[in-house]
């Protein structure tokens, strides 16, 4: 299996200036935010600590629930749905902004 190459910040906005142009509209295309945090979310947030995972690994995973899994405190909505998507895309514009400023000087 073919190591994936890791990209640097600059190689990343090139590419997507490329594939989306260099200004993008969510209000018009709210996929797009979507589409580049699956296509490089994890390279941008590569440097980021571990969160302190052990060598060792995880114990084990807790069983299912048995509270019922439609009651209405676990139902996601649209507008949930929006306002993350939202708060992404605000991130999203400061790491561009953060990046541009790194690659202007």
């Amino acid at each position: 299996m073919a190591k994936k190459k890791t990209l640097s910040d600059k190689e990343i906005v090139k590419e997507v200036i490329t594939n989306f142009g260099p200004v993008i509209d969510l209000r018009k295309t709210p996929n797009v935010i979507i589409e580049i945090l699956r296509r490089h979310g994890g390279s941008v947030v590569a440097d980021a600590p571990d969160g302190g995972v052990s060598v060792a690994g995880v114990g084990t995973p807790p069983g299912p629930a048995t509270r019922n899994i439609s009651s209405l405190g676990n139902v996601v909505d649209n507008v949930q749905l929006m306002k993350e998507i939202l708060k992404l895309s605000k991130q999203v514009a400061s790491l561009s902004e953060r990046l541009e400023k790194v690659t202007v000087k």
